[in-house]
Protein backbone atom coordinates (compact mmCIF):
# COMPACT_ATOMS: atom_id res chain seq x y z
CA UNK A 1 0.00 0.00 0.00
CA UNK A 2 1.28 3.49 -0.83
CA UNK A 3 0.07 6.88 0.33
CA UNK A 4 -1.69 7.69 -2.94
CA UNK A 5 -4.00 4.72 -2.41
CA UNK A 6 -4.87 6.11 1.01
CA UNK A 7 -5.61 9.53 -0.50
CA UNK A 8 -7.73 7.98 -3.25
CA UNK A 9 -9.74 6.00 -0.73
CA UNK A 10 -10.46 9.14 1.35
CA UNK A 11 -11.58 11.08 -1.74
CA UNK A 12 -13.89 8.26 -2.83
CA UNK A 13 -15.27 7.84 0.70
CA UNK A 14 -16.08 11.57 0.77
CA UNK A 15 -17.78 11.68 -2.63
CA UNK A 16 -19.04 8.12 -3.22
CA UNK A 17 -18.55 8.97 -6.87
CA UNK A 18 -15.65 7.72 -8.99
CA UNK A 19 -15.80 10.66 -11.40
CA UNK A 20 -15.69 13.38 -8.72
CA UNK A 21 -13.06 11.51 -6.70
CA UNK A 22 -10.86 11.14 -9.79
CA UNK A 23 -11.20 14.87 -10.55
CA UNK A 24 -10.22 15.74 -6.97
CA UNK A 25 -7.15 13.46 -7.18
CA UNK A 26 -6.20 14.57 -10.73
CA UNK A 27 -6.19 11.05 -12.18
CA UNK A 28 -8.43 9.26 -14.67
CA UNK A 29 -11.51 7.39 -13.50
CA UNK A 30 -10.31 3.99 -14.82
CA UNK A 31 -6.99 4.42 -13.02
CA UNK A 32 -8.79 5.30 -9.77
CA UNK A 33 -11.03 2.24 -10.12
CA UNK A 34 -8.05 -0.07 -10.60
CA UNK A 35 -6.12 1.44 -7.68
CA UNK A 36 -9.09 1.06 -5.34
CA UNK A 37 -9.51 -2.58 -6.42
CA UNK A 38 -5.79 -3.15 -5.80
CA UNK A 39 -6.12 -1.60 -2.33
CA UNK A 40 -9.11 -3.83 -1.56
CA UNK A 41 -7.06 -6.85 -2.66
CA UNK A 42 -4.22 -5.87 -0.33
CA UNK A 43 -6.60 -5.39 2.58
CA UNK A 44 -8.46 -8.63 1.97
CA UNK A 45 -11.96 -7.36 1.30
CA UNK A 46 -14.20 -4.75 -0.35
CA UNK A 47 -14.17 -1.22 1.06
CA UNK A 48 -17.29 0.03 -0.74
CA UNK A 49 -20.80 -1.31 -1.20
CA UNK A 50 -21.48 -1.61 -4.92
CA UNK A 51 -24.96 -2.08 -6.37
CA UNK A 52 -24.64 -0.52 -9.79
CA UNK A 53 -23.09 2.49 -8.09
CA UNK A 54 -21.38 3.20 -4.80
CA UNK A 55 -23.93 3.12 -1.97
CA UNK A 56 -21.61 3.52 0.99
CA UNK A 57 -18.74 1.95 2.87
CA UNK A 58 -18.54 -1.68 3.92
CA UNK A 59 -17.80 -2.50 7.54
CA UNK A 60 -14.10 -2.78 6.63
CA UNK A 61 -14.19 0.61 4.88
CA UNK A 62 -15.96 2.21 7.82
CA UNK A 63 -13.44 0.83 10.32
CA UNK A 64 -10.45 1.99 8.26
CA UNK A 65 -11.73 5.40 7.18
CA UNK A 66 -10.70 7.23 10.36
CA UNK A 67 -7.16 5.82 10.22
CA UNK A 68 -6.78 6.78 6.56
CA UNK A 69 -8.09 10.31 7.19
CA UNK A 70 -5.58 10.69 10.02
CA UNK A 71 -2.77 9.65 7.67
CA UNK A 72 -3.83 12.26 5.10
CA UNK A 73 -4.09 14.96 7.78
CA UNK A 74 -0.64 14.05 9.17
CA UNK A 75 0.96 14.23 5.73
CA UNK A 76 -0.65 17.63 5.12
CA UNK A 77 0.72 18.89 8.45
CA UNK A 78 4.22 17.62 7.60
CA UNK A 79 4.14 19.33 4.20
CA UNK A 80 2.79 22.59 5.64
CA UNK A 81 5.43 22.66 8.35
CA UNK A 82 8.18 21.98 5.82
CA UNK A 83 6.95 24.84 3.62
CA UNK A 84 7.03 27.25 6.54
CA UNK A 85 10.55 26.24 7.58
CA UNK A 86 11.94 26.23 4.03
CA UNK A 87 10.49 29.69 3.39
CA UNK A 88 12.30 31.20 6.37
CA UNK A 89 9.06 31.09 8.40
CA UNK A 90 7.19 33.24 5.89
CA UNK A 91 3.76 31.80 5.18
CA UNK A 92 0.47 32.37 3.43
CA UNK A 93 -2.93 32.10 5.07
CA UNK A 94 -5.93 31.29 2.90
CA UNK A 95 -8.96 32.88 4.52
CA UNK A 96 -12.52 32.49 3.30
CA UNK A 97 -15.15 35.23 3.67
CA UNK A 98 -18.73 34.29 2.90
CA UNK A 99 -19.82 36.45 0.00
CA UNK A 100 -22.67 38.26 1.77
CA UNK A 101 -20.65 39.31 4.81
CA UNK A 102 -19.74 42.97 4.57
CA UNK A 103 -15.96 43.04 4.14
CA UNK A 104 -15.24 46.18 6.18
CA UNK A 105 -15.36 44.67 9.68
CA UNK A 106 -13.51 41.47 8.76
CA UNK A 107 -10.82 43.33 6.82
CA UNK A 108 -10.29 45.62 9.81
CA UNK A 109 -9.74 42.56 12.01
CA UNK A 110 -7.27 41.03 9.55
CA UNK A 111 -5.49 44.38 9.29
CA UNK A 112 -5.02 44.38 13.08
CA UNK A 113 -3.37 40.96 12.79
CA UNK A 114 -1.07 42.00 9.96
CA UNK A 115 0.24 45.00 11.87
CA UNK A 116 1.88 42.51 14.24
CA UNK A 117 2.68 39.88 11.57
CA UNK A 118 3.98 41.68 8.51
CA UNK A 119 5.73 38.57 7.22
CA UNK A 120 2.44 36.68 6.76
CA UNK A 121 0.53 37.05 3.51
CA UNK A 122 -3.28 36.84 3.68
CA UNK A 123 -5.10 35.46 0.63
CA UNK A 124 -8.84 36.15 0.73
CA UNK A 125 -11.35 33.81 -0.92
CA UNK A 126 -15.02 34.45 -1.70
CA UNK A 127 -16.93 31.40 -0.43
CA UNK A 128 -20.52 30.25 -0.01
CA UNK A 129 -22.06 28.58 3.02
CA UNK A 130 -22.07 25.24 1.20
CA UNK A 131 -18.39 25.49 0.22
CA UNK A 132 -16.79 26.82 3.38
CA UNK A 133 -16.79 23.70 5.57
CA UNK A 134 -15.75 21.37 2.75
CA UNK A 135 -12.91 23.66 1.66
CA UNK A 136 -11.63 23.81 5.24
CA UNK A 137 -11.64 20.03 5.59
CA UNK A 138 -9.85 19.61 2.24
CA UNK A 139 -7.19 22.11 3.33
CA UNK A 140 -8.03 24.65 0.62
CA UNK A 141 -8.80 27.21 3.35
CA UNK A 142 -7.05 27.75 6.66
CA UNK A 143 -10.01 29.53 8.25
CA UNK A 144 -13.28 31.18 7.26
CA UNK A 145 -15.62 33.94 8.39
CA UNK A 146 -19.14 32.66 7.88
CA UNK A 147 -22.76 32.68 9.04
CA UNK A 148 -23.05 28.94 9.71
CA UNK A 149 -25.19 28.69 12.85
CA UNK A 150 -23.36 25.66 14.20
CA UNK A 151 -21.24 22.75 13.01
CA UNK A 152 -21.39 19.17 14.22
CA UNK A 153 -18.30 18.14 12.26
CA UNK A 154 -15.63 17.03 14.73
CA UNK A 155 -12.92 18.20 12.32
CA UNK A 156 -14.04 21.83 12.59
CA UNK A 157 -13.91 24.35 15.41
CA UNK A 158 -16.32 27.29 15.48
CA UNK A 159 -16.25 30.48 17.54
CA UNK A 160 -19.05 33.04 17.38
CA UNK A 161 -17.66 36.56 16.91
CA UNK A 162 -20.53 39.07 16.85
CA UNK A 163 -24.18 39.58 16.04
CA UNK A 164 -25.06 41.71 13.03
CA UNK A 165 -28.34 43.61 12.99
CA UNK A 166 -30.56 43.39 9.92
CA UNK A 167 -31.68 46.86 8.82
CA UNK A 168 -33.91 48.49 6.20
CA UNK A 169 -31.84 50.04 3.38
CA UNK A 170 -33.14 52.85 1.15
CA UNK A 171 -31.95 55.81 -0.92
CA UNK A 172 -30.86 59.10 0.64
CA UNK A 173 -34.03 60.92 -0.42
CA UNK A 174 -36.45 58.43 1.13
CA UNK A 175 -38.97 59.50 3.80
CA UNK A 176 -37.63 56.73 6.08
CA UNK A 177 -34.64 59.02 6.65
CA UNK A 178 -36.87 61.16 8.93
CA UNK A 179 -37.60 58.20 11.24
CA UNK A 180 -35.55 56.75 14.09
CA UNK A 181 -36.79 53.23 13.30
CA UNK A 182 -39.05 51.66 10.69
CA UNK A 183 -41.86 49.17 11.27
CA UNK A 184 -42.47 46.07 9.17
CA UNK A 185 -45.87 47.49 8.26
CA UNK A 186 -44.15 50.54 6.76
CA UNK A 187 -41.71 48.34 4.84
CA UNK A 188 -44.65 46.27 3.50
CA UNK A 189 -46.05 49.39 1.81
CA UNK A 190 -42.82 50.02 -0.12
CA UNK A 191 -41.57 48.36 -3.34
CA UNK A 192 -39.22 45.61 -2.11
CA UNK A 193 -36.00 44.44 -3.78
CA UNK A 194 -35.28 40.74 -3.23
CA UNK A 195 -31.66 39.55 -3.02
CA UNK A 196 -31.66 36.02 -4.45
CA UNK A 197 -27.93 35.48 -3.93
CA UNK A 198 -27.73 35.62 -0.14
CA UNK A 199 -27.22 32.94 2.47
CA UNK A 200 -29.86 34.22 4.88
CA UNK A 201 -32.74 34.52 2.35
CA UNK A 202 -34.50 31.35 3.58
CA UNK A 203 -34.27 32.56 7.19
CA UNK A 204 -35.51 35.99 6.10
CA UNK A 205 -38.73 34.65 4.63
CA UNK A 206 -39.20 32.52 7.76
CA UNK A 207 -38.86 35.75 9.75
CA UNK A 208 -41.48 37.35 7.45
CA UNK A 209 -43.98 34.55 8.09
CA UNK A 210 -43.43 34.63 11.84
CA UNK A 211 -44.13 38.37 11.88
CA UNK A 212 -47.05 38.31 9.43
CA UNK A 213 -45.00 40.45 7.03
CA UNK A 214 -45.37 40.06 3.25
CA UNK A 215 -42.94 42.23 1.28
CA UNK A 216 -44.19 43.73 -1.98
CA UNK A 217 -41.43 42.38 -4.25
CA UNK A 218 -40.88 44.33 -7.47
CA UNK A 219 -37.33 43.26 -8.39
CA UNK A 220 -35.33 40.06 -7.88
CA UNK A 221 -31.73 39.45 -8.87
CA UNK A 222 -28.63 37.41 -8.01
CA UNK A 223 -26.38 40.41 -8.66
CA UNK A 224 -25.86 42.40 -5.46
CA UNK A 225 -24.38 45.38 -7.28
CA UNK A 226 -27.52 45.69 -9.42
CA UNK A 227 -29.79 45.47 -6.39
CA UNK A 228 -27.81 48.07 -4.45
CA UNK A 229 -27.91 50.35 -7.48
CA UNK A 230 -31.70 49.97 -7.59
CA UNK A 231 -31.96 50.91 -3.93
CA UNK A 232 -29.71 53.94 -4.41
CA UNK A 233 -31.82 55.02 -7.42
CA UNK A 234 -34.98 54.96 -5.31
CA UNK A 235 -36.59 51.94 -6.99
CA UNK A 236 -37.30 50.16 -3.73
CA UNK A 237 -36.11 49.20 -0.25
CA UNK A 238 -34.54 46.01 1.05
CA UNK A 239 -33.55 44.42 4.35
CA UNK A 240 -29.83 43.70 4.58
CA UNK A 241 -27.11 43.07 7.18
CA UNK A 242 -25.89 46.36 8.67
CA UNK A 243 -22.24 45.97 7.69
CA UNK A 244 -22.92 45.22 4.03
CA UNK A 245 -23.92 48.86 3.54
CA UNK A 246 -20.94 50.78 2.24
CA UNK A 247 -22.39 53.05 -0.48
CA UNK A 248 -22.77 56.68 0.66
CA UNK A 249 -25.99 56.90 -1.37
CA UNK A 250 -27.61 54.09 0.65
CA UNK A 251 -29.14 54.89 4.04
CA UNK A 252 -30.57 52.55 6.66
CA UNK A 253 -32.73 52.34 9.77
CA UNK A 254 -33.24 49.59 12.32
CA UNK A 255 -36.53 47.72 12.49
CA UNK A 256 -38.95 48.84 15.17
CA UNK A 257 -40.54 46.44 17.68
CA UNK A 258 -38.86 43.31 16.24
CA UNK A 259 -35.36 41.91 16.64
CA UNK A 260 -33.74 40.47 13.55
CA UNK A 261 -30.04 39.70 13.45
CA UNK A 262 -27.56 37.03 12.38
CA UNK A 263 -24.47 35.52 13.97
CA UNK A 264 -21.06 35.94 12.33
CA UNK A 265 -18.73 33.06 13.19
CA UNK A 266 -15.09 32.08 12.71
CA UNK A 267 -14.39 28.52 11.57
CA UNK A 268 -11.22 26.51 11.14
CA UNK A 269 -10.11 22.91 10.77
CA UNK A 270 -9.07 21.55 14.16
CA UNK A 271 -5.86 19.94 12.86
CA UNK A 272 -4.64 23.14 11.18
CA UNK A 273 -4.15 24.87 14.54
CA UNK A 274 -0.96 22.81 14.98
CA UNK A 275 0.89 24.54 12.13
CA UNK A 276 2.28 28.09 12.15
CA UNK A 277 1.00 30.71 11.59
CA UNK A 278 -2.51 29.42 12.36
CA UNK A 279 -2.15 29.52 16.20
CA UNK A 280 -1.27 33.23 16.03
CA UNK A 281 -4.11 34.00 13.63
CA UNK A 282 -6.75 32.08 15.58
CA UNK A 283 -5.61 33.69 18.84
CA UNK A 284 -5.72 37.17 17.27
CA UNK A 285 -9.23 36.72 15.88
CA UNK A 286 -10.69 35.05 18.97
CA UNK A 287 -9.25 37.59 21.45
CA UNK A 288 -10.11 40.67 19.41
CA UNK A 289 -12.63 43.05 20.99
CA UNK A 290 -15.35 42.60 18.37
CA UNK A 291 -17.82 44.75 20.34
CA UNK A 292 -15.53 47.73 19.90
CA UNK A 293 -14.89 46.91 16.24
CA UNK A 294 -18.61 46.64 15.43
CA UNK A 295 -19.76 49.60 17.51
CA UNK A 296 -22.04 51.90 15.51
CA UNK A 297 -21.61 55.58 16.30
Amino acid sequence: MDFNQVRYFVALADTLNFTRAAERCFISQPALTQLIKRLEGELGGPLFERQGRLNGLTQLGTELRGYFEDLVATKDLVNATARVVNNCKKADLNIGIMHDIGPGIVISAIECFQIEHEDISIILHDVSEDDAAEMLIRGELDAAFCIINSTTNSKLTQVDLFEEQMVVAFDNDHEFLQKDKVTLQEVAKEPYIDRLHCNYRKQFFGFCRENDFKPHIVFRSHRDEWLKSMVCDGLGVTIVPRFTISDSNMCFRELDAVSYCRQISFLWCTDSIKVDPMPQFVDAICTLDWRKLTKID
